[in-house]
């Protein structure tokens, strides 16, 4: 399939401005040290054009980009690259994961632009590609040594036309530190107030050059302790399942009969153990289940009393570069950095739903019914349940990442110069998932014996107490015995590597000729990528017998692609330019892609002021994932809009199995966007160091891929279901029995959801950036800076028949997205001292889970001081003393987030945090 051949240029003539509040960074600079002052880079200048393959003299100002140096990293107090790039008011979104990302994380770090997808964000790497994490697309940013980043360039609204796919929100391009020059060591202790979260970080670097050569060496250590869910009050509350310790028990036929008789309540089919029972001996020891929170004095079961708020981690990464002039007109230079990760994740205890019910030889279940027990096969009881006697399921994720870059660069001649470059980059995880349950061997040899070797699920091994820090294992349990429990827990382990190749031959001239305004120059170049993944589950996980952690295959396959593209800078009068650029690609077997961009650049005021306008297309290629995914299952929440809007049983967790593409049958094609923006700089030459940069973009996407659970519940609801037998989807939604719910059911399972090319999304957004430069003879110089991003639209269709939906100012359930988001800087430096503050800014959203009416704005300061010590020149001691969240504001809460009370996507958990740093340079 063919994305749409290059249109016409086209550019709205609208700019839309706002103010707002943001965000304060304070960060040091030293007179006459090699970072001074006077040196220091304002946070809008520009160090090369990320966004484009031309020189940046064409290029300087017709891309909306932006540039953090190291000494804005370090003001922001950021120990994470994902901790830093999701305070900035363009990023965030359901694309962003941090290490408190936990319920669902692997491991991985990531980030994404605009509150888009993260496969839309195109992370490099010193301008190149690294391997996607896993078998998805985005990159896994703990593969990037944080304490080696130089700076961080942002192109802010799409570059599929000079990196290709994944470029439709922006690209982030982190360049590494080559300095050859001396040597630096760092030390860092940080930690919460209240509790111990500890961070450890220690690096080492150094560098050196001779006549022909030069070469930078780099190690870093990272280790973070784990917060967990009870640690934090406002954590708890929130959470709850159906999945449930004791459990949820249904009984039919003469079970049926007989407890409801023995409770004197008819009519009843799904219970639990009564409140203080551990260990059901009589049918009176249950009560009929009330489908409600704990808190609300139902019976559901509050997960989060064991999940993990920040992951326990540990990183080692190690970076090196160098190069060699071979003449002076030919460099051979090379990349390599290798990361070693390893993180873990605690979730609430094993679910499990056994839909063949439990055995009717049961030992257990026929001294509770006695002669009243069911025989009929069929009218078996089934009870949804957790292990909570094998205690809290674990996953251990080990990680390990290389990155090889050669490249060859030249002259041919003083216009035309080339570059040839190989880059190999792997990753290899070992993701273990430990205390499961063997269901085959439950179901089989302990299950229905008819003696007391089986399981006995007519217990209660969960309770709630405040010294347990309001929930977790009964200290009396288990009540079966602790050698049966081993004989059924169960430790699976899946291998995943992926291998990203990739060759680029450029050729650079110029001066290919001259027009009156002067020369046009221009850029070709060839790209060969190849791609390969693996996923292989372990035996048990592929037998199918641990449930829901089971895997239906091995997920393999590769993509190879081959592309040219093109780029050219046109000047057309002295204040006029212009640049087109086009890239075909050839993905084998699958489809092509055709994109195109145009832009102007217009300086209207001479050294003053500057305007722009592009229009550009974009596309993202299916990941392999979606290709070759052989199945898996997952529990996300839904929100089941036969529900009233506040009634919070409309959100509850569902089991859904996806498979790839594939195996559903129907080919995806490439999603396709077309992306419109127009942006001004102004430096006014009557206030010397200030600028002030706005721009306004549209992204305008089509053709989505999505696997829409949502998307099919909302389309099972409007067609009918479940009144409806032949209602959308109806073939694919299992229903369960709910006397709480419209209709008398609720939705367990939806099978075979399948990626489609059916969504389309728009995104339009205004930015303002703003910098001041204050220097003074007296009390020192000041840096100012402000940003706010202004979202206009976000609004999607899950499908062509679909309504289209706003997200605008709103909480889903999992993300915030807010209308505002802005940060206000200032940085200040007298002597060996400085200082720094910052305050990131979150807007408002309405929370449609149900659980409040609104999130909360919300406010983060931070702030450091620091003073350096210079023994001699190239040698001085840095101390660093600073706090983050300095207000100790706890996270925006709501009963309806997914997991912990609060986005994980959108806030950081920790609170207060206090911290010290330590920097030698040699």
């Amino acid at each position: 399939m063919n994305i749409r051949p290059f249109k016409g240029f086209a550019m709205p003539l609208a700019l839309i401005l706002s103010a707002s509040v943001s965000s304060v960074a304070f960060a040091q600079a030293t007179s006459g040290s090699s970072d001074s002052s006077a040196n220091e880079e304002i946070v809008l200048e520009q160090f090369e054009v990320t966004g484009s393959r031309l020189s940046a003299a064409s290029v300087e100002g017709a891309l909306p980009t932006i540039s953090f140096d190291s000494v804005d990293i370090a003001a922001s107090g950021a120990t994470t690259l994902v901790d830093y790039m999701r305070e900035l008011p363009y990023s965030g979104g359901g694309g962003t994961i941090g290490s408190n990302y936990t319920n669902g994380g692997n491991g991985t770090s990531q980030i994404a632009l605009r509150g888009i997808g993260g496969e839309n964000t195109l992370v490099l790497v010193n301008g190149r590609r690294m391997t996607p994490s896993g078998t998805g697309s985005a990159v896994d940013l703990n593969a990037i040594p944080f304490s080696m980043v130089e700076r961080i360039e942002i192109l802010k609204s799409g570059g599929s036309v000079v990196y290709g796919t994944d470029a439709v929100a922006g690209v982030i391009n982190v360049i590494l530190k080559s300095n050859p020059d001396g040597g630096e060591a760092t030390m860092y202790y940080g930690n919460t107030t209240d509790t111990d979260v500890a961070r450890k970080q220690a690096s080492f670097s150094v560098g050196g050059n001779g006549d022909k050569f030069r070469f930078f060496l780099g190690a870093s250590f990272d280790e973070q302790a784990g917060l967990y869910a009870p640690d934090r009050e406002y954590a708890l509350g929130g959470g709850n399942s159906t999945y449930g310790n004791p459990g949820r028990f249904y009984f039919w036929g003469t079970d049926y009969d007989a407890i409801n008789a023995a409770n004197g309540n008819p009519g009843a089919t799904d219970w639990t153990l009564k409140p203080g029972v551990t260990v059901a001996t009589s049918l009176t020891d249950f009560q009929p289940w009330n489908n409600a929170a704990p808190e609300d004095g139902g019976s559901r079961f509050p997960y989060e009393n064991f999940t993990t708020m920040v992951n326990p981690n540990k990183r080692y990464n190690f970076y090196a570069n160098g190069a060699y002039d071979i003449t002076d007109n030919l460099e051979l230079s090379f990349d390599v950095n290798y990361a070693n990760t390893h993180s873990e994740f605690q979730l609430a205890p094993s679910p499990y739903s056994s839909f063949q019910g439990i055995n009717l030889n049961n030992y257990w279940y026929n001294q509770l019914f006695g002669a009243a027990a069911e025989t009929t096969p069929g009218n078996e009881p089934y009870n949804v349940y957790r292990f909570v006697d094998f205690g809290p399921r674990m996953n251990v994720v080990d990680r390990d990442v290389f990155r090889l870059v050669g490249a060859m660069t030249g002259e041919i001649t003083d216009t035309v110069s080339f570059e040839a470059s190989w880059l190999y980059s792997e990753e290899s995880t070992s993701d273990k998932e430990l205390n499961g349950i063997d269901q085959a061997r439950l179901e089989g040899s302990y299950s229905g014996t008819n003696t007391t070797a089986d399981y006995n699920y007519f217990t209660r091994s969960f309770i709630l107490a405040p010294e347990l820090g309001g929930g977790g294992i009964d200290p009396d349990a288990p009540y079966n015995p602790q050698s049966l429990i081993d004989e059924l827990k169960v430790d699976t382990n899946t291998a995943v590597n992926s291998k990203t190749q990739v060759f680029d031959l450029k050729l650079n001239g110029t001066e290919l000729f001259e027009l009156p305004a002067g020369y046009v120059e221009g850029v070709v170049g060839f790209e060969y990528r190849k791609q390969d993944v693996l996923s292989k589950p372990d035996a048990i996980k592929l037998s199918g017998s641990v449930g829901w952690n089971a895997a239906d295959g091995i997920t393999e396959g590769g993509r190879k692609v081959m592309g040219v593209y093109g780029e050219t800078a046109i000047p057309i009068t002295d204040t006029l330019s212009g640049t087109l650029a086009y890239r075909f690609e050839d993905y084998a077997d699958e489809f092509e892609a055709k994109v195109g961009s145009a832009g102007l650049r217009w300086q209207a005021i001479e050294d003053e002021l500057t305007l722009r306008a592009n229009f550009s297309q974009g596309f993202v290629a299916p990941a392999l994932l979606d290709l070759y995914n052989p199945g898996f299952e997952s529990f996300p929440e839904i929100i089941d809009t036969r529900f009233d809007a506040n009634d919070p049983l409309r959100l509850y967790q569902v089991s859904v199995s996806y498979i790839g593409s594939q195996r559903s049958g129907e080919a995806l094609s490439p999603e396709e966007s077309d992306i419109y923006s127009f942006g001004a700089t102004y430096s006014p030459k009557a206030i010397p160091g200030l600028e002030i940069t706005v721009d306004w973009a549209l992204i305008d996407q089509s053709n989505l891929i999505v696997y829409s659970v949502q998307g099919v519940v909302d389309a099972w609801v409007r067609s009918g279901g479940p009144g409806n037998p032949n209602a959308d989807f109806a073939d694919r939604i299992v229903l369960q029995s709910d006397a709480t719910a419209p209709d008398g059911v609720t939705i367990d399972q939806l099978l075979g959801v399948g990626p489609r090319n059916v969504a389309f999304q728009k995104t339009e957004y205004v930015d303002v950036e703003a910098a001041y430069r204050w220097n003074t003879d007296t009390v020192g110089d000041f840096v100012f800076g402000a940003s706010l991003t202004n979202y206009l639209t976000q609004e999607q269709q899950t499908a062509v028949t679909s309504d289209t939906y706003s997200y605008l100012g709103t909480f889903d359930g999992n993300v915030v997205y807010p209308e505002f988001k802005g940060r206000l800087s200032t940085r200040w430096s007298l002597g060996s001292w400085g200082a720094a503050v910052n305050a990131n800014y979150m807007g408002s959203a309405i929370d449609e889970t149900g659980g409040k009416p609104k999130i909360e704005a919300d406010w983060i300061i931070n702030a450091n001081v620091s003073y350096t010590l210079r023994a001699r020149d190239q040698f001085e001691t840095k101390l660093t003393i600073g706090g983050t969240n300095l207000l100790d504001n706890p996270p925006p809460t709501t009963p309806g987030a997914f997991s912990n009370n609060y986005s994980e996507r959108s806030y950081s958990p920790l609170g207060r945090y206090l911290y010290v740093k330590l920097e030698q340079q040699f």
